[in-house]
């Protein structure tokens, strides 16, 4: 590692500007760590550099890095499975909007991610089932949020009214309090209309 500092300190000797770099360093045993490193020139009572000493002023953020990297690379993973697995999927409160929802789902209901996240899915619910899915709503919101399935009817944006096969999963923390629910939406209209 001492070509990154050699360099590090030419530079602050050369621009006379600080450097704030993260360093990932190899020290004794092979250990990894991960160090902020804030280098700044050391001027004389003139203002020039003096010498070619550089202050440098280190803390390890190893701990730190190492969560940021598993959370960032978990929500990689999330994103892919969500993304990639072709089954139309969102995520979202009870009651209101979507937040997340992927490709599969803006294809099969016909409408943009822009536009599904603007609004609820009893928006595109069929005028006959509505009343089906307020109660069911009601009765998660009453404390009851349990994963359920059911087949119910949607208005794609086209106007064409289709079958879903609809799983509602709820997602609750760690004193039980709800959170959010994944949905999940087969098309069955071909089945259906069999």
């Amino acid at each position: 590692d001492a070509d990154t500092y050699t360099r590090l300190d030419r530079s602050v000797l050369e621009t006379g500007t600080v450097q704030d770099k993260e360093l990932d360093l190899t020290i004794k045993n092979d250990i990894r760590r991960i160090v902020r490193s804030i280098r700044f020139p050391i001027s004389g009572s003139d203002g020039e550099i003096v010498g070619v000493g550089v202050g440098v002023v280190a803390e390890e953020v190893t701990e730190t890095k190492m969560m940021e990297r598993a959370l960032r690379d978990s929500e990689e993973r999330f994103r892919r499975i969500f993304e990639d697995t072709g089954v139309a999927s969102a995520l979202g409160e009870l009651d209101g909007p979507m937040h997340l929802v992927n490709s599969a789902m803006c294809k099969m209901f016909g409408y943009s991610e822009p536009e599904l996240l603007a609004m609820s899915l009893l928006n595109i619910t069929h005028p006959d089932d509505r009343d089906g899915s307020i109660r069911r709503r009601s009765r998660m919101l009453a404390g009851n949020a349990k994963p359920y399935h059911v087949e119910k009817r949607y208005i794609r944006k086209d106007g064409e009214t289709i079958w879903a096969f609809c799983s509602f999963a709820p997602v609750h923390d760690a004193e039980g309090k709800l959170l959010y629910i994944v949905r999940q939406f087969q098309d069955i209209t071909e089945r259906k209309k069999a």
